[in-house]
């Protein structure tokens, strides 16, 4: 998603220097975080074994999952300095919007929305898949598409959604294979058979038809270009694909790298700026990257101690604000759960890409 961060984090994290981590603790019954605050070297603070990052927003914060030396789980979110873990042991912070508001997991398994130092239940939705800036998520109700909305479940007529944006536009496939979007109780047919797959805020969606070609919907007219396979629309109108980028209605190759043995898109920002990874060989380092302004730079490998031709990124989440979350590990980012992780921000300055590690070994 989006953000704004500025702090040495790597600085902030120094093994030799004193920490911050405050722990939400949520309450049952109240729904209330009880917060617990380490202030203390680092021998008296928990380890960090792994570290993965699921998402940004534009006010800087960051979220993900990171594992104890211990083997237990957290859900955090950090935010100038600060590292706040969700719930009690073996939570999840899957997404997060603008206002701050994070979709995840309590430690019982059971679908929550972290807001604002409290901690709201989802119940009775179930798997949810998309959080949007009005704190409204789309999930499952009784094997059913739902959209919850304070508490409030409303079914929706679809086989299954894809997307929603901030006007409670909702795309996806319904029962007899159409493409359509969901507004305020009334359902509109795209005119094709396939499945809306995006949307941005001003009612653009992107799709596919059965045939693979990729559909966008702009302002009541659907144009075909051709096939593919559509990630995601920004404000702008640009789709991005899993090879390229379509704008003004052209596709444009990124410039990946002749000869690489596979690579991917991952998402783009209000800016144009693209997000990807790319594998060189089978089984072979990760590397990430991004695209801007017609060429492709590689996210810089940070210094770890692994060996340079060992060391693999993968890029996860781009704001508006030239910053990037991604993963670092060792040979090939998977989610082997022993696979040694680590989480990075590289920030975008100029002609420059500033390399910022989240986590070293200690909070």
């Amino acid at each position: 998603m989006k953000p704004r961060l500025s702090l040495d984090l790597a600085a902030s994290c120094s093994a030799t220097r004193r920490a911050t981590v405050v722990v939400a603790a949520a309450t049952a019954a109240a729904g209330v975080f009880g917060w617990h605050t380490y202030q203390g070297s680092a021998a008296s603070s928990p380890v960090v074994s792994r570290v993965t990052v699921t998402g940004i927003n534009n006010r800087g914060q960051i979220i993900g999952m990171l594992w104890l030396t211990s083997g237990v789980r957290h859900g955090f979110v950090w935010r100038r300095g600060s590292l706040t873990l969700l719930g009690r042991s073996h939570s999840s912070a899957d997404e997060i919007n603008e206002h701050g508001e994070i979709l995840g997991y309590d430690g019982k398994k059971n679908p929550v929305l972290w807001e604002h130092g409290k901690t709201r239940s989802l119940a009775p939705l179930s798997a949810p898949w998309a959080l949007n800036n009005r704190g409204q998520v789309l999930g499952s109700y009784q094997s059913r598409p739902a959209l919850w909305t304070d508490g409030k479940i409303t079914l929706l007529p679809f086989r299954w959604v894809a997307a929603m944006n901030d006007r409670t536009q909702v795309v996806g496939e319904t029962s007899d294979g159409q493409a359509a979007e969901w507004q305020n109780g009334k359902l509109t047919n795209l005119g094709y058979k396939g499945e809306g797959l995006a949307i941005n805020d001003r009612g653009e969606i992107v799709g596919r038809k059965d045939n693979e070609d990729v559909i966008v919907w702009q302002n009541g007219r659907a144009t075909d270009i051709g096939p593919g396979t559509p990630v995601a629309i920004n404000e702008r109108g640009e789709v991005l694909l899993s090879d390229g980028l379509w704008r003004n209605g052209k596709v444009v190759q990124l410039g990946v790298p002749a000869g690489v043995e596979q690579s991917w898109t991952t998402a783009i920002s209000n800016r144009g700026q693209v997000i990807g990874s790319f594998q060189e060989a089978p089984r072979g380092p990760v590397r990430g990257f991004v695209w801007q302004n017609g060429a492709i730079r590689l996210l810089p490998r940070p210094k770890n101690g692994a060996p340079s031709l060992k060391t693999a990124t993968a890029a996860v989440a781009i704001n508006d604000q030239n910053q990037i979350v991604g993963n670092n590990c060792v040979a090939v980012c998977d989610d082997e759960p022993d696979v040694g992780r680590f989480a990075f921000l590289w920030v975008l300055r100029g002609g420059r890409i500033k390399t910022r590690q989240l986590f070293k070994g200690h909070f």
